[in-house]
């Protein structure tokens, strides 16, 4: 019998990986371009989501390399939402703070 790979096997891994290296590489320069890579990571554990209920409901279809695939997918993803948000909220805290300092000042 054939078995088939899951169906966010590369996606939802390029989307982790890509949302990781945006959110590093820019932390450095606006915290506000998190919201992209935030983006991106959310799509990237919805899926993932999907195709591990998906294998679950019918393992024998699938590989279990894929089902591997799919699951370290997740936790990347949810590692880049972490430090996403991170990054996020952090910038908008320096934002308001030095904010309130230019319109007392």
């Amino acid at each position: 019998m054939f078995k088939s790979k899951l169906p966010a096997d590369p996606s939802s891994l390029v989307l982790g990986i890509i949302a990781l290296v945006i959110g590093i590489a820019g932390c450095c320069c606006y915290g506000v371009s998190a919201i992209i890579p935030l983006g991106l990571s959310i799509a990237g554990l919805v899926m993932a989501n999907k195709s591990l209920r998906l294998f679950k409901s019918n393992p024998e279809a699938y590989e279990p390399s894929s089902y591997n695939n799919v699951n370290t997918a997740r936790i990347i993803n949810i590692i880049a939402i972490i430090l996403n948000s991170i990054i996020f909220v952090f910038f908008i805290i320096v934002f308001a703070i030095y904010g309130t300092f230019i319109s007392t000042a």
